[in-house]
């Protein structure tokens, strides 16, 4: 036997003895880890298809209560659609919120207040939260002042946002229902110029400075 068979063989046996004592110290942990290990793969796939099953049942949920609305039972939708916000997951539970709130009916109110609930919600999504404040401002829009307008869309109307387009349209239609026809135009001026701004609301835009050029050249004429 060579001497670098010897070696190689006392090299191992050496392994193994360790491998051994590492067993002794950590075996019973390592088999804990790895029943840990299987248990989670095992938890996760279950919670996975549990959810996806309620997941699936909320969209049913959902759908039927569209069914209803198509089929003109506004009561039952609206019921349908609050159990659906009370208790649904995902993204049908907020909007079941917004379908509810649609809902209401005449009480504008109520309709103003279920909005404003969707959007002070920080366990909503923060573009929907948003959506919402911009529902809330266009019911509000005939009776609300402008210091309401501003707080209801402030930040709505920064270059950035994306509910930037309508935020202007909805100040700017304020302003002009005011007679401010200044500060009108300029938020008609802000949709003209951004270059992402929708086809409908830009052509509503140029309709209203059309409409509110008279003004301007009268008031800079009696000056």
């Amino acid at each position: 036997m060579s001497e670098e068979t010897i070696f190689r063989e006392v090299d191992e046996e050496v392994r193994q003895e360790e491998l051994k004592k590492l067993w002794n110290k950590y075996g019973t942990f390592i088999i804990a880890v790895a029943v840990l290990i299987v248990l989670g793969v095992a938890g996760m796939k279950g919670w996975k298809a549990w959810n996806k099953s309620r997941i699936e049942a909320a969209g049913a949920s959902f759908s039927q209560a569209m069914d209803l609305v198509d089929a003109g039972k506004l009561t039952q939708a609206e019921e349908k659609f609050k159990a659906l916000a009370a208790s649904g997951v995902g993204g049908y539970k907020v909007l079941a919120r917004f379908k509810a709130a649609d809902l209401i009916g005449k009480d504008k109110a109520a309709k103003v207040a279920a909005f404003d609930a969707i959007a002070k919600d920080t366990g909503n999504d923060k573009v929907l939260r948003q959506m919402a404040r911009i529902r809330a401002a266009l019911l509000r829009l005939d009776e609300a002042d402008g210091a309401e307008m501003e707080t209801r869309l402030k930040g709505l109307s920064d270059p950035l946002n994306p509910w930037r387009h309508t935020a202007r349209e909805l100040l700017g239609l304020h302003a002009w229902k005011h007679g401010d026809y200044k500060k009108a135009n300029e938020y008609f001026t802000q949709i003209l110029r951004d270059a992402a701004s929708p086809r409908d609301i830009r052509a509503r835009a140029a309709r209203m400075r059309d409409l509110i050029a008279p003004y301007l050249s009268a008031k800079a004429a009696s000056r």
